[in-house]
């Protein structure tokens, strides 16, 4: 036994107790494509010196990258690129070392991965559509990898003009098949119906490294309405509209599509905006709309016009037929119209709502003539004892306002005039509107036309009260203003003197500017925000004079029907969540 010990003790002595080997390998990628740099670090430690090799392997190809008989203790670190010709697989960098016969081996993976387009999603595009192309890609670093195309059709090329970024291994295109008319304005270079190529090209670090090439079908615009055929006064009008531009408002949304509906003496025009689905819901309110047959056109103008864009051709042009002569010379031979039918009802028993509206609502004049609009209250149910109104003109280059007068009844307390805007404020302090009073005057307003085209004129009510002091809260709709060139036969002295006597003559029954009292004007800057409340004076008259006759305070204004206006003449409309465009009066 002791004998035993005495050896162990003897092979302890004699035969040294190896120590671990330590091998460290470190890559700075694990997905790299070919040509790409891959950096390699290797440390090893071992208690005895023993040969090391490190190299590559894989199922594309290998290389060596360092070899040497006996190494006790080892760091390297090498930029190794990936070879062109490597596959797509996995490689190891892998480390041997040989230590007391036997050879230990150490490895660390990496992925070589050729950037490729995996797949194309392409929708279907309409004419003078929009959309997005999805391409799905696998690629190593997204940052260095980006996507373009082009659009190839018979003796047509496009190319996009940017590149596209690539996130979450997929990029969305941006497809704009308006770009070549919005360029030239000329219905020729609209893309037309039919079969095209798309190429995509995907780039790597600046390099093309793959394509695909997909057709491409460039189909008929779809539009789809949904309305109902009956409606009752004062319940909104709801449109569905379904199209084909799936998309199309990546930036911005698609408002080539709009509205027009028509009645007996009323025209009022929207402008719809698709969403990303290509649809929208639209309502178009019928507060004080005269019970009658209407007709709702839906027209889709591809966005191609000339002179009058989609909003000003649907005023003027609501019902023009494609095929028409007109149509071609506006651009609009392309655009898809559809009609809809519908009745209005009013509820038994039902008042309509008040309204602040122009008459007429629109009207023509050629440059440097004047004209009127009357400024008219539907009805007040309850008397009117005061008001405010602020008037806005939308483009002063086209039209300026000159001035602005009161009927007589209506006492002035505050008016402002610039070129664009007018403010005014008034009372009743006759009593001459008294209960379910109808086509109320608050003033008459002056233009002078200026230039060719177009202008809006506005109106905002900021008060207005009954005669029992509780707030009205009419709709307030605008009037439209369309100037020519003056023809050459009415540019004379003689022309313009006409056009100074009949602004004079606007005033003739009108409080006179220069006439009012100090203590009834007020400075803009000076004027509160809410006026209060117009007292009625006392021993105030209680008779007015009308047409001649006195009359009892509080007598029904006379009804539309005994002034030779039937009551379907007075249009009402709100305008809601989008642009609106009233015409109110006869048509001429």
């Amino acid at each position: 036994m002791k004998f035993k010990l005495t050896l162990i003790l003897l092979l302890l002595i004699l035969v040294p107790v190896l120590g671990k080997t330590e091998v460290y390998i470190k890559l700075d990628k694990k997905v790299v494509a070919p040509e790409d740099f891959l950096r390699i670090s290797v440390n090893a430690f071992c208690d005895v010196p023993s040969p090391i090799e490190v190299l590559i392997t894989g199922s594309g190809g290998g290389q060596w990258l360092y070899e040497n008989e006996f190494v006790k203790n080892f760091s390297g670190s090498w930029d190794f690129q990936i070879p062109e010709d490597w596959g797509d697989g996995t490689y190891v960098v892998k480390v041997n070392l040989l230590e007391n016969g036997t050879t230990e081996e150490f490895f660390e993976q990496f992925k070589v991965l050729k950037p490729k387009i995996v797949k194309v999603e392409f929708p279907e595009v309409p004419y003078q559509g929009r959309t997005l192309v999805n391409v799905t890609v696998e690629t190593p670093e997204e940052k260095e990898t980006s996507l373009s195309f082009k659009f190839i059709g018979l003796n047509f090329r496009l190319a996009s003009g940017e590149e596209f970024k690539v996130y979450n291994n997929s990029s969305k295109l941006k497809l704009n098949l308006r770009e070549r008319y919005e360029e030239t304005r000329n219905m020729d270079y609209t893309l037309k119906q039919g079969v095209y190529a798309m190429e995509v090209i995907l780039k790597y670090r600046g390099k093309i490294l793959d394509s695909r090439i997909v057709t491409v079908n460039v189909v008929r615009p779809k539009l789809s309405v949904s309305v109902s055929e009956e409606v009752v006064t004062g319940e909104p009008i709801r449109i569905k509209i379904s199209t084909n531009r799936v998309n199309d408002s990546y930036d911005g949304a698609y408002n080539g599509i709009v509205l027009t509906l028509v009645g007996e003496n009323y025209k009022a025009v929207k402008v719809v905006e698709l969403d990303e689905k290509g649809e929208a819901n639209v309502t178009m309110e019928t507060p004080g709309l005269s019970e009658g047959d209407y007709k709702l056109y839906i027209r889709d103008t591809m966005l191609t016009y000339n002179d009058y864009p989609p909003k000003a051709l649907a005023y003027l042009y609501y019902d023009l037929d494609p095929k028409d002569p007109k149509a071609k010379e506006l651009h609009a031979q392309d655009d898809i119209v559809v009609v809809k039918d519908i009745r209005i009802k009013k509820p038994p028993q039902q008042k309509s709502n008040s309204i602040v509206f122009f008459e007429p609502t629109d009207q023509v004049a050629e440059q440097g003539e004047l004209v009127n609009y009357r400024i008219l209250l539907s009805s007040a149910d309850t008397g009117l004892s005061g008001y405010e109104l602020i008037l806005y003109l939308s483009n002063n280059s086209v039209a300026e306002f000159r001035s602005v007068y009161f009927p007589e009844w209506a006492y002035e307390t505050y008016k402002f005039v610039s070129k664009d805007q007018i403010r005014i404020t008034a009372l009743d302090l006759k009593g001459f509107v008294g209960k379910n009073a109808s086509r109320i005057e608050l003033a008459t307003v002056t233009l002078r036309a200026l230039f060719e085209g177009i202008a809006e004129i506005s109106l905002k009510v900021k008060r207005m009260d009954s005669d029992d002091g509780m707030p009205i809260n009419p709709y307030a709709y605008s009037a439209f203003l369309i100037v020519n060139p003056a023809r050459e036969e009415n540019r004379t002295e003689e022309y313009n003197e006409t056009l100074l006597k009949n602004e004079t003559n606007v005033s003739v029954n009108s409080t006179k500017e220069i006439e009012m009292p100090k203590d009834n004007l007020t400075e803009l800057s000076k004027l509160p925000e809410t006026p209060p409340t117009p007292q009625i004076l006392d021993g105030a008259s209680e008779k007015v004079m009308e047409k001649g006759e006195e009359v009892p305070k509080g007598k029904m204004v006379p009804k539309p029907r005994e002034l030779g206006v039937e009551p379907k003449d007075i249009i009402l409309m709100a305008g809601v969540g989008a642009t609106l465009v009233l015409v109110l009066g006869r048509k001429t």
